[in-house]
């Protein structure tokens, strides 16, 4: 099996045009899927722990890093504060893998511009259900 670095990943729109992401020059290291049990232990119990593992509540959450030249990005970003996304795309470039959902953005950071570039982060979150192909 070939190496690769597997931290590229880009964002496009459902629809939108695959070689148009809205945010290039991504990485990330932290993808976390949520299948939180249902904690229903009380008093009845007899100390012992009980979950309901039927419907776990279930969700993605990705922390986002990259360097952009982007005005139009640092603008949008920075004024909005928690940003929804709906239907977008996910792709991990290296695995040949994607993520499709509503997400929210939020945790949103930047540093100082520096030869024209500027570098971001934030955390995006699944809001409903998402789909992983």
């Amino acid at each position: 099996m070939a190496a690769f670095i597997g931290r590229k990943v880009t964002l496009t729109q459902v629809g939108g045009s695959p070689d148009g992401p809205v945010f290039t020059g991504m990485r990330t290291k932290n993808v976390t899927f949520l299948g939180e049990a249902i904690d229903v232990t009380s008093d009845d119990t007899s100390g012992s722990q009980e979950f309901i593992t039927e419907a776990p509540r279930t969700g993605v959450t990705v922390e986002v890093s990259g360097i952009t030249k982007d005005a139009a990005l640092i603008d949008a970003i920075g004024t909005a504060g928690v940003i929804p996304l709906n239907q977008y795309v996910l792709n991990f470039v290296d695995l040949s893998r994607t993520i499709t959902a509503d997400w929210v953005l939020s945790n949103i950071s930047f540093g100082v511009e520096y030869e024209d570039a500027t570098t971001f982060s934030f955390t995006m979150n699944t809001n409903g259900q998402f789909i992983v192909a």
